[in-house]
C-alpha cells in the first residue's frame, strides 16, 4: 500500500511543481548550466566551473525556499520576517514518525526506480544511436549521456524529489 501512496505523492508533487511558473522556471537556468558543464567539462576553466556551481546551488536554495513558501501560502514579501519561517516550518513539529518512515520508504523506492529507468533508457549504446541519427559528432557519448541525464534530472527529477520530501515532512 505504501507504494500506491508513494505514486500518489509523486503525482501531487509534479502537479505542485508545474502549478507555479516561478518554481518551474528556476529549474531552466539550472538545467542549462548543468548541461553545459557536462558537455564542455574539459574546456571550462576551473574558476568558471566554481562560479557556475555556486550560482546553481544558490538558485536551488532560492527554489526550495519558494517551494516551501508557495506550499504554505507564505507571501514572498514576508520571507525575511522571522515569524514567517516559524510558520513555514511548523508542520515538521507535528510529524508522525511511523507514517513518515513508510513515506520515506516510498520515496526511496519510487525515486530509485525512476533513476534505474533513466539509466536504462540512457544506455551508452542508445545514446550513440541517437547521436548518429541526429548527427552529433562533436562530443563523446559519455558527455552527451551525462548531459542528457543531468538535463532531465535537474528539470524533472531533483526539484520534484525535494517537493516530495517537503510534503512528507509536513512542510506544506
Amino acid at each position: 500500500m505504501f507504494f500506491v501512496t508513494a505514486l500518489e505523492t509523486l503525482g501531487t508533487s509534479y502537479a505542485f511543481y508545474f502549478a507555479s511558473v516561478l518554481c518551474f522556471g528556476i529549474s531552466l537556468p539550472i538545467t542549462v548550466v548543468r548541461t553545459y558543464q557536462a558537455l564542455y567539462q574539459k574546456e571550462i576553466k576551473r574558476s568558471v566551473l566554481v562560479s557556475t556551481e555556486i550560482a546553481v546551488e544558490l538558485l536551488r536554495i532560492v527554489q526550495y525556499i519558494l517551494f516551501i513558501a508557495y506550499g504554505t501560502n507564505t507571501p514572498l514579501g514576508s520571507l525575511f520576517s522571522p515569524g514567517s519561517w516559524k510558520t513555514m516550518f511548523a508542520g515538521i513539529r507535528q510529524l508522525d514518525w511511523i507514517p513518515f518512515l513508510w513515506d520515506l520508504l516510498g520515496f526511496i523506492v519510487v525515486f530509485g526506480l525512476y533513476n534505474a529507468l533513466l539509466f536504462a533508457i540512457l544506455k551508452p549504446s542508445i545514446v550513440q544511436k541517437l547521436m548518429d541519427h541526429v548527427g552529433i559528432k562533436r562530443f563523446e557519448v559519455s558527455a552527451v549521456r551525462t548531459a542528457a541525464m543531468l538535463a532531465y534530472k535537474n528539470l524533472f527529477l531533483i526539484p520534484v524529489s525535494m517537493i516530495y520530501l517537503f510534503k512528507i515532512l509536513n512542510l506544506y
